[in-house]
């Protein structure tokens, strides 16, 4: 059975670690009793970058329920996860595929802002049907003239 909850966490941390210190953010990070779900899944795909930054990246990570109040309680504590918290271009998006919409928080001048992706034409990465013969896309709020 298909999931209709997705999960997607692209982070990268303020703060420079030693390849010998992910061992001690990982126990940290599983002694969370708060976001235990979220953190076990976190210390699992954690790694330090070539640069010494720890970074997260997991895709598109199934879920069978809808835990969208958990997933914005864990933004407001994510930088508390980590010392040093993560970087700007950090990010975190929740995938509600019925109805079709996305939340996508992102670090910006650190603080995490939010933004609703409305999908109404079709699912994520759906190829869509153009008519290209039709010059009328006032569905798509567009129309073009050959007058230009």
């Amino acid at each position: 059975m298909k999931s209709n909850y997705l999960l997607s966490v692209d982070l990268t941390s303020a703060k420079k670690f030693r390849k010998e210190q992910i061992s001690e953010i990982i126990a940290s990070l599983e002694l969370n009793e708060d976001f235990l779900e979220f953190c076990t899944l976190f210390s699992k795909n954690l790694e330090i970058n070539f640069s010494g930054y720890v970074e997260l990246y997991i895709e598109d990570q199934p879920f069978d329920v809808d835990i969208l109040p958990e997933v914005e309680k864990l933004v407001k504590v994510v930088d508390s996860l980590i010392l040093g918290g993560w970087s700007n271009d950090s990010k975190i998006e929740w995938v509600n595929e019925i109805p079709d919409e996305t939340y996508v928080w992102f670090k910006d001048d650190n603080e995490w802002s939010s933004v609703i992706k409305d999908h109404e034409r079709g699912f994520i990465g759906e190829e869509e049907d153009w008519n290209s013969d039709s010059d009328d896309y006032s569905e798509y709020g567009m129309s073009f003239d050959e007058d230009y």
